[in-house]
């Protein structure tokens, strides 16, 4: 798989206490397992020093490419950014606070020879019980709504192929686009293949993904996508 390309691309906000510790880590893997790569990062509208950090590696690695929002977007916005952005063959991204170890992609990477998508789920969770309940009823919505059937539909370790992004329509503004992804990709015909993956718990800020505000926007989401899909295809079947 030496010969493929690799964009990774990472969404930030607010991460101005890892960039610099974890940035070394994400480029010493990558270079592990592709030559021909890039590093790009979405800073999606961050507050505090992020985005003066990241220009700072931009500067000194010419592997490393920022996107800045200039405002707080939301976590699909800032992927549908980096999916439109990559450049290179193979897709894949995860979170800058490093959820799962990087060497992983030494097996993901070879799997992508034969499947459209290769996506991580996390062997060990470790949830509070209101995020257990938060995961239960969103990958029950998704089953039941669309037949989406996957482990840990929003764990941050995706890779894809570019052929996949070109075909698929994704306008998910929460963390649904991950969902969105997936049922569009298997909707298209393309392939997907799970792995497992050790989770690494965040060891410093907060995740923006666990607040019943968030849920609540996320669950929305997903009804009105279910609604609107619905009515396309009745549209569609009274058309014949």
């Amino acid at each position: 798989m030496e010969s493929r390309s690799l964009s990774v691309f990472i969404p930030v906000f607010n991460e101005e206490k890892i960039i610099d510790n974890n940035l070394p880590v994400i480029l010493a893997e990558v270079e592990k397992i592709a030559r021909d790569f890039e590093i790009l990062i979405i800073d999606d509208g961050s507050t505090d020093h992020s985005g003066e950090r990241l220009k700072a590696w931009a500067a000194k690695c010419n592997k490393i490419r920022i996107l800045q929002h200039p405002k707080n977007l939301g976590y699909g916005a800032a992927l549908r950014s980096g999916f439109s952005n990559a450049q290179k063959e193979l897709i894949f991204y995860t979170d800058m606070d490093l959820p799962a170890d990087l060497s992983n992609l030494q097996k993901a990477i070879p799997l992508m020879e034969v499947k459209d998508l290769v996506i991580g789920y996390r062997t060990d969770r470790q949830d509070t019980f209101r995020r257990m309940i938060y995961f239960k009823v969103y990958k029950f919505l998704l089953k039941l709504l669309f037949g989406l059937e996957a482990k840990d539909i929003n764990f941050s370790f995706k890779c894809i192929r570019k052929k996949v992004l070109e075909k698929v329509n994704l306008s998910a503004r929460t963390g649904f686009i991950d969902g969105e992804l997936l049922i569009n990709s298997i909707e298209n015909g393309f392939t997907l293949q799970e792995i497992p993956i050790i989770y690494r718990p965040r060891k410093c800020g907060n995740s923006n993904f666990d607040s019943f505000k968030a849920a609540w926007n996320t669950a929305k989401e997903i009804l009105l996508y279910w609604w609107a899909k619905n009515r396309n295809k009745k549209r569609t079947e009274a058309c014949k």
